[in-house]
C-alpha cells in the first residue's frame, strides 16, 4: 500500500524531496520577509509598535514555519502524483500558515476586536484555516502540480 502511494521510497529520493520542500518553503519565507522588511522601512520607526511585536520575530517565524512546512512538503511530495493528492497536499501545506494568520488576527492585530473566549478564537481560526486552505491551497497545488512532481 505504501509503495503504491509512493510513500515507501529510497533514502536518496527522500533526501531529494526534503531538500526540494525546504527550498520551496525557504523561498516563500524569504519573499514574505522581504515584503515585511520593505513595509517596515517605508512605514518608519512606528511600524513595530503598530505591529505589536518585533519585525525580526515575524521574520524568524516565517523561516521556522517554512522549515516545518518544507519538511512536511518534502515527505508528502508523492501525494502530488494524482490531482486529488495534489489538492490534499495543497490544503495540508497551507493550513499551518492560516493557523498562524488566524492566531495573529485573533490576538495581535490592533484593528480587530479580541475574541471573548478561547473557544471563540479557536472557532474563528478553524473557520479561517479550513476556508482559506481549500480556497487557496488546493487550486495552487493543482496549478503547480507539474513542478511538484515533474518526473511524470
Amino acid at each position: 500500500m505504501l509503495n503504491r502511494l509512493g510513500l515507501k521510497r529510497d533514502r536518496a529520493i527522500v533526501r531529494r524531496d526534503l531538500k526540494w520542500g525546504l527550498a520551496v518553503c525557504a523561498g516563500f519565507a524569504f519573499l514574505f520577509s522581504v515584503i515585511v522588511a520593505v513595509q517596515a522601512t517605508v512605514k518608519g520607526p512606528g511600524f513595530e509598535e503598530r505591529l505589536g511585536f518585533p519585525v525580526g520575530l515575524l521574520i524568524l517565524g516565517y523561516f521556522l514555519l517554512g522549515g516545518i512546512v518544507g519538511i512536511l512538503l518534502g515527505l508528502l511530495r508523492p501525494l502530488a502524483r494524482t490531482r486529488v493528492g495534489a489538492a490534499v497536499l495543497g490544503v495540508l501545506m497551507t493550513a499551518p500558515v492560516f493557523v498562524l494568520m488566524g492566531t495573529f488576527f485573533a490576538y495581535f492585530d490592533p484593528t480587530m476586536d479580541r475574541p471573548d473566549s478561547i473557544a471563540e478564537a479557536l472557532r474563528d481560526i478553524l473557520i479561517l484555516t479550513v476556508a482559506m486552505s481549500c480556497i487557496l491551497g488546493a487550486p495552487t497545488a493543482l496549478y503547480y502540480r507539474r513542478s511538484i512532481w515533474p518526473d511524470e
